[in-house]
């Protein structure tokens, strides 16, 4: 799994949890690099994960372009 978050104007940092709520991938980089997390799922059964993405700083939260791409 690759998450891939960007924001030209503000700081996001994307973070990915596991179905217990465990925080598995992280990343934290600054205002206009693209943030991204790569997660392997090693079992066999199917499992659920879970994306957050956070306002860190910068321009308004709402301000901007942002895209989550999810492969």
């Amino acid at each position: 799994m690759k998450l891939t978050a960007g924001v030209s104007t503000a700081d996001y940092d994307l973070y990915l949890y596991n179905s217990s709520g465990t925080r598995v991938a992280t990343s934290t980089l600054g205002a206009g690099q693209a943030d991204t997390v790569t997660y392997t799922h090693t079992g066999s059964a199917s499992a659920t994960y879970y994306a957050r993405v956070l306002y860190y700083s910068g321009a308004t939260g709402t301000s901007g372009t942002y895209t989550l791409a999810i492969s």
